[in-house]
């Protein structure tokens, strides 16, 4: 098939085929494939059964994550079991210390959770009840953190999830 579209296609400039482009703006297009010049941006949510629930102009979220708005520990713990079967994990990020004072702080965090063999709930806002948003518009994601120890070596690393597995009713 690539070798018929190369032939087939006599403007295709093999010196530049697979070079990055740079920036590019998106196009829009209707179902006939016609280019839309003024499209109407909403978020449609879905229900647990695939059908349309409702339609509504998208929300500005602001970031919740940063230097300045600091993580919280929520006081719920899950275990491994219940955390793989309830929440499908997307991301996973290992957390390091910057120096000595928070080196401390997150080997006892890492032997805490090493000792009680589980997972924290870690969330955003004041009282931690919040999901994570690392950007502007981005995704919501519930927090899990694990930790481990052995002598004085530390992992930490924090599992993120968007999805929340659920039995469908029967």
């Amino acid at each position: 098939m690539a070798r018929a579209l190369i032939d087939g296609d006599p403007e295709i400039d093999m010196e530049t085929a697979g070079r990055i482009s740079g920036p590019c703006d998106r196009v829009w297009i209707d179902p006939e494939g016609k280019p839309l010049y003024a499209a109407t941006m909403m978020d449609i949510v879905y229900g647990p059964d695939g059908a349309e629930k409702e339609r509504r102009a998208p929300q500005d979220v602001k970031a919740n994550v940063g230097e300045d708005m600091p993580l919280q520990w929520t006081g719920r713990f899950f275990t491994h079991e219940e955390v793989v079967r309830r929440f499908a994990i997307t991301r996973k990020f290992q957390v390091l210390h910057t120096d000595g004072l928070t080196f401390d702080f997150l080997v006892r965090m890492a032997r805490t959770l090493g000792k009680k063999n589980a997972f924290a709930l870690i969330g955003a806002g004041p009282r931690g009840r919040d999901p994570l948003v690392f950007e502007r518009n981005g995704t919501p994601h519930r927090a899990f953190m694990e930790g481990r120890t052995r002598d004085d070596q530390y992992l930490l690393v924090l599992h993120l999830s968007n999805l929340e597995l659920k039995r469908p009713s029967s």
